[in-house]
């Protein structure tokens, strides 16, 4: 058995935990301090290179296995 402990709006400054962030938009101020929140610089919809880089390499890591399945 896995168990594990979420938090709903993890990250966001005032609505972390509420149901505020339960399929409503956060607002401009409350994405604002969520990306400061998680020192993310980025542009929105934008993935930095390192990140994606890391994250395709990650995700070939099992290739072969998937193939032989």
């Amino acid at each position: 058995m896995i168990a594990c402990s979420t938090h709903i709006g993890f990250g966001a400054p005032t609505k972390v935990g509420s149901n505020g962030v339960h399929g409503a938009a956060l607002g401009a101020k409350e994405i604002e301090g969520t990306r400061k929140n998680f020192k993310w610089d980025a542009e929105a919809f934008v993935i930095p290179d390192d990140i994606q880089k890391r994250w395709t390499a990650t995700g070939n890591n099992s290739n072969d296995e998937y193939k032989a399945w």
